[in-house]
């Protein structure tokens, strides 16, 4: 579990490398935020949704 993520995105960015990272299968991720399906596979970070997770 990633416990240095700052944003939610930070989050979801994270967990996808480590899924695409770990193998050559197709994979299904679920974003916290449809906003973050862009950010994401653009490698855009400036979400006007970033949220903090405490």
């Amino acid at each position: 579990m990633a416990r240095d993520a700052k944003t939610i995105l930070d989050l979801d960015i994270n967990t996808t490398y480590a899924c695409l990272s770990g193998t050559t299968k197709s994979i299904v991720i679920r974003y916290t935020d449809s906003v973050f399906l862009t950010a994401i596979s653009t490698g855009s970070r400036s979400s006007s949704k970033r949220r903090s997770t405490g």
